[in-house]
């Protein structure tokens, strides 16, 4: 078994896929999708627990909690291939802040839009906090501007599955 410090990594792990392009949202970079969701609300902050699969403040079937839903799966492979049992987490969470990069500092302009800080914080059982934090730039969400991700690429799902098999020898 692993010990603790490794969530560190498994952090990393998730908040890497999370701010990537990778994160797919029915066809759309999730960042984007979740800063427009954020900003038709009159929001500057959301918060996906992993754990429970949920995002605050979100109903059913709203893109954060398509989002939540789809990480908390990726949780459960990630600390299974890290060989982390999974009661040693007593909380685990993304928060996303638009408008501020924090105190990170700017990564180069790749895309157009406004700076965003993501940040992955894993509790153990034990209450400590393993954090990591990325920043990065967004616009919101417009289909009008982007070009869709085909559907086929990923076996008829939006969100790609992650799988992830550790041969020990």
């Amino acid at each position: 078994m692993a010990t603790r410090r490794a969530l560190k990594g498994v952090g990393a792990g998730l908040l890497g896929s999370f701010v990537s392009r990778n994160n797919d949202v029915e066809g759309y970079w999730g960042m984007g999708v979740l800063l427009r969701y954020a900003s038709e609300r009159g929001l500057h902050e959301l918060t996906i627990d992993l754990l429970d699969a949920a995002a605050s403040p979100v109903a059913q079937n709203e893109a954060p909690q398509i989002v939540a839903q789809h990480y908390g799966a990726m949780l459960k492979a990630h600390l299974q291939n890290a060989a982390i049992d999974s009661t040693k987490i007593s909380r685990v969470r993304i928060e996303v802040r638009f408008g501020t990069s924090g105190d990170l500092p700017m990564p180069p302009l790749a895309t157009w839009g406004r700076p965003f800080v993501c940040t992955a914080v894993i509790v153990d059982d034990r209450g400590r906090a393993w954090s990591n934090s990325k920043a990065g730039v967004c616009g919101p969400h417009d289909p009008r501007r982007e070009s869709r991700r085909d559907r086929a690429q990923w076996g008829g799902t939006s969100v790609p599955v992650l799988t992830v098999a550790l041969e020990r020898t």
